[in-house]
C-alpha cells in the first residue's frame, strides 16, 4: 500500500540543503516505460535490472567488485498508477586513470541499450546536470512539491543488497 502525503515545506527545504552540500551528480536520467500496467514492484525490478546491465556494460562481468566506481543514483518513481517512469539523479565517477568523457559516452550507450532490452516500448532521456535545471535540489524539489510516495523512492546502492 502506498501512502500519499504532503511534505512539510521545512523538510523539503532541508532536503534541498542536504542534496546541495553532500552529493555531486553528473546526470539526470528519465526511464519511461510507456506502459501504464506496470506495478511499482515491477518498476523496482526493472530499475534493478537496468542498474546491473549498465554497470556490467561499463565494468564487465565482475562489475560488483568495482563498488567505488559504479553508477550511483537516487531514483524517484513518478506517476506510478498512470504513466510510471523513473527520474534519477545519477553520478558517474569514471574508471580510475580514464578520461571521464569517455566513461560518459559509454554510459549513454549502455543506459539506452539496457533500458531498451528491458522495455522495448520505453524511452530514455539522459541529460548532463547543467541541462534543464539550475541545480540538483531544484530537480528533486520539483518532485516533492505535491504528494510524494515514500515507497517509490530508491536510495543509492539500495538495489545492490
Amino acid at each position: 500500500m502506498t501512502i500519499h502525503t504532503s511534505i512539510d515545506p521545512c523538510i523539503r527545504a532541508e532536503m534541498g540543503k542536504w542534496l546541495k552540500m553532500d552529493f555531486e551528480f553528473s546526470h539526470f536520467v528519465t526511464l519511461a516505460t510507456n506502459d501504464a500496467g506496470l506495478s511499482p514492484a515491477t518498476m523496482r525490478r526493472r530499475l534493478k535490472s537496468w542498474d546491473a546491465r549498465v554497470n556490467r556494460a561499463l565494468y564487465g562481468p565482475k562489475w560488483q567488485k568495482h563498488q567505488d566506481e559504479l553508477i550511483w543514483f537516487f531514483a524517484f518513481l513518478e506517476k506510478p498508477s498512470a504513466n510510471p517512469h523513473w527520474h534519477l539523479m545519477l553520478r558517474i565517477v569514471g574508471r580510475w586513470n580514464e578520461d571521464p568523457v569517455s566513461t560518459y559516452s559509454e554510459f549513454h550507450r549502455a543506459a539506452f541499450i539496457g533500458w531498451k532490452q528491458l522495455m522495448p516500448s520505453g524511452t530514455i532521456d539522459v541529460q548532463a546536470i547543467r541541462a534543464g535545471y539550475s541545480s540538483v535540489e531544484e530537480y528533486v524539489l520539483k518532485e516533492l512539491r505535491g504528494a510524494i510516495q515514500y515507497s517509490s523512492f530508491v536510495t543509492p546502492d539500495e538495489l545492490r543488497h
